[in-house]
């Protein structure tokens, strides 16, 4: 993603840093695009992106999209199902064996004879190993215990592509390409107003950040389908559930999620705060109240003097070439096609997921 968005990224750097608006989801979007047609490029087997369908399968466009989405679904987004044995089998890096076979829930500090443990891989046990006291008992080991503590001990380098068995870049790409279609689902639930379909993507976002140990947002997902499941009043449930969007513009798939809509609104806010003096919360309080007002007031005086803002909507620059682009330069490397032994020289290992 570092990598294409220096390769692509000519429109994100703005005169004005307030201008740059959901850059990074913009960003996203474009290389999920991407992404797509070079599916469906290597689901077909089709050369060239201007084959057309007629030419190769007798089925009219609706079906051959149909067929395209299903096979990108099962093959590319839907990768690998673990069941719940295969998960307790499974052992993160520097994780140690208890005696009945199954991982503990703590990090040993890893030098011989220390008796500390940690409940996370990180920060904590980074600065104890630095003044570890049981350091020293390293050297004084025999020759070949020390060998291999040191081989336990050392930073983990780039495997060779005749030992590697997996293809880290396809599981990359595969895991990108499904990021960026929940993302999109998310936006695109905002948009419409689904409340229901917010309410799904909380489940799995629940889920995914608590296999990635982040606590304090999957406290936020417990507590939201726990609210749901009824630890709230149906009236607060209901409340939970609905209020969620605001409609600025009228109109339906115009919605926006309320903190974004409470950021508009504070932008509003600092230009009318200019000027006035000394800020208060008096001052604070009565510019927020009368805003709304005055936005009515000054988009009725353009109306009426038939005044059209030197702005306006906000133009796109088209993303047709850079997608054509992008999906020319990742076809030639494949990376719908399983190749063992590939891998990214920034991260070498990248399990399906």
């Amino acid at each position: 993603m570092a990598q294409l968005a220096s390769r692509f990224r000519k429109t994100g750097v703005k005169e004005h840093v307030e201008a740059a608006v959901h850059d990074c989801r913009e960003h996203l979007r474009f290389v999920t695009e991407g992404l797509i047609i070079l599916c469906a490029l290597t689901v077909l087997g089709w050369d060239d992106k201007d084959t057309s369908a007629g030419s190769d399968l007798n089925m009219t466009p609706q079906e051959l999209m149909e067929k395209v989405a299903e096979k990108i679904m099962n093959e590319y987004v839907l990768t690998d199902y673990r069941n719940p044995t295969t998960i307790l089998k499974m052992q993160p890096p520097g994780m140690p064996q208890g005696s009945s076979g199954h991982p503990k829930q703590r990090f040993a500090c890893g030098y011989p004879g220390c008796p500390k443990t940690f409940a996370h891989d990180g920060v904590l046990r980074q600065r104890h190993r630095a003044m570890c006291p049981y350091v020293r008992f390293v050297t004084t080991l025999d020759p070949e215990t020390a060998q291999e503590t040191d081989e336990r001990l050392a930073p983990p380098t780039i495997p060779s592509s005749e030992t590697r068995k997996e293809d880290y870049k396809y599981n990359y790409s595969c895991a990108l390409l499904r990021a960026g279609l929940l993302d999109w689902a998310r936006h695109d639930a905002v948009r419409e107003g689904d409340s229901q379909r917010v309410l799904d993507m909380w489940k799995y976002d629940f889920l995914h950040f608590h296999l990635n140990n982040h606590t304090n947002y999957s406290h936020i997902g417990f507590t939201v389908i726990a609210q749901q499941a009824g630890l709230v009043s149906s009236r607060m449930s209901a409340t939970i559930k609905h209020n969620r969007f605001a409609n600025l513009k009228g109109g339906s798939g115009h919605n926006v999620s309320l903190d974004y809509a409470m950021e508009l609104y504070n932008g509003a806010v600092k230009p009318e705060l200019k000027g006035r003096g000394q800020l208060t919360s008096a001052t604070i309080n009565r510019v927020g109240k009368c805003l709304y007002q005055m936005q009515l007031i000054q988009s009725n005086f353009d109306q009426q003097v038939q005044f059209f803002s030197s702005i306006g909507r906000h133009g796109t620059v088209s993303l047709k070439d850079d997608i054509a682009t992008l999906v020319s330069e990742l076809r030639g490397d494949n990376v719908f096609l399983v190749e063992p032994g590939r891998c990214h020289l920034a991260f070498p290992d990248f399990p399906l997921s």
